[in-house]
């Protein structure tokens, strides 16, 4: 079997209903000094979950462990933890959009330095997803959870589905 990756975002990328997790451009995080400015989605710390959506299309080479990797990084500095949770519900052709079951899963990542990129997996269960799937995925930093520690907003640069093929 191979490890295959696939980037889950695009045009369907949208923060949930609240203030506490938005867009933004890189150039608009205190201290950073690069020159890129790409959109990054930004997931404040408060006594919440704070979520954005998402969907992805899982690939027809797709047989089992398939896991949604994070890139993100923290506008503090290290130390502290912070606790992402995937809610996901994968929807197979001729299946209702409109389910209100969704499967859940929460990875802690421990917060490397301010600014570097760290990375965090959240698997997803073989059982559950099919090659062909649309999967609707709500992700979350989840605030309400007593070991996400880290006082600082969260910034996610990008997502990957990985899988292994046949």
């Amino acid at each position: 079997m191979t490890t295959r990756t696939t980037d889950v975002f695009g045009f369907g990328m949208r923060p949930g209903n609240t203030s506490a997790v938005y867009a933004i451009p890189l150039k608009g995080i205190s201290g950073y000094a690069g020159t890129s400015n790409h959109l990054v989605m930004a997931f404040e710390a408060d006594a919440a979950i704070n979520s954005m959506h998402f969907g992805f299309y899982v690939p027809d080479e797709y047989v089992t462990d398939g896991q949604l990797d994070l890139l993100w990084f923290s506008g503090q500095s290290g130390g502290d933890d912070v606790v992402w949770r995937l809610q996901y519900h994968p929807v197979a052709a001729g299946e209702r959009m409109d389910s209100t079951s969704f499967e859940s899963v929460d990875a802690i990542a421990s917060v490397s330095s301010h600014l570097e990129l760290d990375a965090v997996s959240l698997s997803l269960s073989s059982s559950l997803i099919a090659a062909g799937d649309w999967v609707q995925c709500l992700l979350s930093r989840a605030g309400t959870n007593s070991q996400d520690s880290q006082a600082g907003t969260c910034y996610l640069a990008s997502a990957r589905f990985s899988y292994s093929d046949s």
